[in-house]
Parts: structure tokens; C-alpha cells; sequence
């Protein structure tokens, strides 16, 4: 479904690289296309941790802390999510404030966040009007969020 997208690449700013594996990824996640999300998200982060084709973290600076998300990957893979964890937090400072939302049910994520003394300092309602679609709350390990500061 992505490569419908492709036309639209021309309007993304060229800094921004072929978005498409993302946003494949994503779709599948989701079961919702998110094309321009994943585009400003990726213009906003600007730092992206890629495994292609099996997963991506995007992170950057909002404000005085880091937020991580989108953090997603493909079936889950704890192992893969925590080379993209890593990667990234081996281009902060060690001291870096790092906010993040994480879907409650992804015992993977929680495992990886706890092993690398994250704390819960609260919690976030997903709602949606209508059917709740299929989504793939074990494969989300952060969602695309400014991490619960705004």
C-alpha cells in the first residue's frame, strides 16, 4: 500500500529519506495508513534507528528531553527492539531526560525499559470512537507521541 505514497515523496523536505519501509511497517501495525505522521514524526525526530525490514525507532529533542517514538517492530521481536533501544541511547548523553509511551499489554517493551532503569510515572487512556481496529498493541513499543509532555 505504500508505493501509492511514492508520488508524494517529492513534497517531503529531501533532508527526510524514503519513508516507505515505515510506513509499510506501520500500516501493518496500525491497520491504518499514516503516511504523513510517520513523515513529520520522521522530520521532527530526525534521528531513526532502522532494522530493516523488521522494525525502526525514531527519537530527538522536544524541548529539554528526548522522546522516543514511533518504536515498532515487526511480531514483537524483543531482541530486535533492543538493538534499536540501545542504538539509540548510545547517541544521548547519559544523563538525557527520555519520555516515551508505551502501550501497557507490551510486556517486551516494559521488560527492556525496566532492564535499563525506566520508571512508570503514569499512564495514558488509548481510546477510539467506533470499532477498535486489530491493532498490534505487542508490537508497538512506543507510540507516536510528544512522551505524555504535550
Amino acid at each position: 500500500e505504500a508505493k501509492k505514497y511514492s508520488n508524494n515523496m517529492k513534497n517531503i523536505p529531501e533532508t527526510i529519506p524514503d519513508i516507505t519501509g515505515f510506513v509499510e511497517l506501520d500500516a501493518s501495525i496500525w491497520k491504518d495508513e499514516r503516511f504523513f505522521l510517520i513523515a513529520q514524526f520522521l522530520f521532527l525526530r530526525r534521528s531513526v534507528s532502522y532494522f530493516n525490514p523488521f522494525g525502526f525507532l525514531m527519537y530527538g529533542n522536544m524541548g529539554e528531553v528526548i522522546t522516543i517514538g514511533p518504536w515498532e517492530l515487526k511480531d514483537g521481536n524483543k531482541s530486535i527492539a533492543e538493538k534499536l533501544f540501545i542504538s539509540a541511547l548510545s547517541n544521548l548523553k547519559p544523563k538525557s531526560k527520555i519520555f516515551l509511551d508505551v502501550p501497557s499489554i507490551n510486556k517486551n517493551a516494559e521488560e527492556i525499559l525496566t532492564k535499563y532503569n525506566f520508571k512508570v510515572i503514569g499512564s495514558t487512556m488509548f481510546m477510539c470512537r467506533g470499532k477498535l481496529p486489530k491493532i498490534h498493541f505487542d508490537e508497538i513499543f512506543s507510540f507516536t507521541t510528544m512522551g505524555s509532555i504535550g
